[in-house]
This record gives C-alpha cells, structure tokens and sequence, in this order.
C-alpha cells in the first residue's frame, strides 16, 4: 500500500518488551499480576504464602515483592 505521493507510510514505532519474574512469597507457589503502572515500574497483584493464603502485593524494581496483607 502506498501513502499519498506515491511513498510508503510511515513503519510503526518498534516496541521492546522485556520479561522479569516476581518471584514468590518464601514457601508459596504462585503469583497473579493484576495490573502494571503506565510506565512498567510497579506490578500489583496477589500471591500464595506457603500456607495457601493469598497476600496482596507490590512490585518495583527497587523494592521487589511487598506485602500489602492477606486477601
């Protein structure tokens, strides 16, 4: 498809996504993100303590896995 004037449009701004783990509560098996701040620094979510009871959490960078307190 050309744009007006006979040129190709424009190519779409590339996007570079990159993958880092949570983690875990110690014991625990399983984390849920529920939400990423615009910018990607601050994770939100729940995960399991080794005793199978959910712990609301926040994640940066700096700081890791915060515990907010059960669910």
């Amino acid at each position: 498809m050309l744009a007006e004037g006979g040129l190709p449009p424009p190519a779409a701004a590339q996007v570079v996504a990159t993958f880092e783990g949570l983690g875990t509560w110690p014991g625990g098996s399983s984390t849920f993100a529920s939400d990423v701040s615009d910018d990607g620094q601050v994770v939100v979510g729940y995960a399991y303590d080794s005793q199978g009871i959910a712990h609301a959490f926040r994640w940066s960078p700096a700081s890791g896995m915060e515990d907010l307190g059960t669910l």
